[in-house]
């Protein structure tokens, strides 16, 4: 009810595009969540996408499984 609420302050649009906003940053939206998202005003900017694969980083366990692989010759 607290979320439909907030249609009494701001439009139903952009009521609409935080919840939008705030599902793609989380798979656990909260009221609050979609309160600051709508304080903010960050509403009209364009929203990040995530990548379709993982982003590798540079550094970590960069020798591959080979260099750890036991040579008994």
């Amino acid at each position: 009810m607290a979320l439909l609420k907030l249609s009494d302050k701001y439009s139903q649009k952009k009521l609409e595009e935080a919840c939008k906003r705030v599902l793609s940053y989380t798979g656990k939206p909260s009221l609050k969540g979609v309160q600051a998202v709508l304080k903010s005003g960050i509403i009209g900017l364009k929203s990040v996408d995530m990548p379709d694969k993982p982003v590798t980083s540079k550094y970590g366990i960069t020798r591959g499984p080979h260099y750890y692989q036991r040579n008994d010759d």
